[in-house]
């Protein structure tokens, strides 16, 4: 079966995310909460805070998957709704054509040590 992964809408004022970090390769099986990737949310422009509004997540897989193709890099910035990868639930399953439905995946918030004290 053929599973997408877009960007989710993480929160309700997000537009959009970095991808800060990849943490799989092309063809690499994911077992039940393997990590994903790591993306970035700025919404400096739609709150004001005293903290960096900033956030951090990791998306981790809730299936066992092999990653067929990516279509992001680390760097790049996704919209809401972006397809991001393309998973099988066999190893030689053909990656193209429709997907049956969207990779089940946890999103978490995690905490980043900056590198520069206040």
């Amino acid at each position: 079966m053929k599973l997408d992964f877009s960007l989710p809408c993480i929160t309700p004022q997000m537009t959009d995310a970095v991808v800060h970090s990849l943490l799989v390769a092309e063809g690499q099986q994911l077992a039940v909460g393997h990590a994903l990737m790591e993306l970035t949310v700025d919404l400096s422009a739609v709150f004001v805070h005293d903290c960096p509004p900033i956030s951090y997540y990791r998306v981790a897989s809730r299936e066992t998957v092999w990653l067929r193709n990516l279509s992001i890099t680390q760097g790049d910035k996704a919209v809401v709704g972006q397809l991001l990868a393309r998973f099988t639930t066999t190893p030689d399953e053909p990656a193209n054509g429709d997907s049956a439905r969207q990779l089940r995946v946890t999103i978490a918030g995690v905490m980043r040590q900056e590198s520069q004290l206040w």
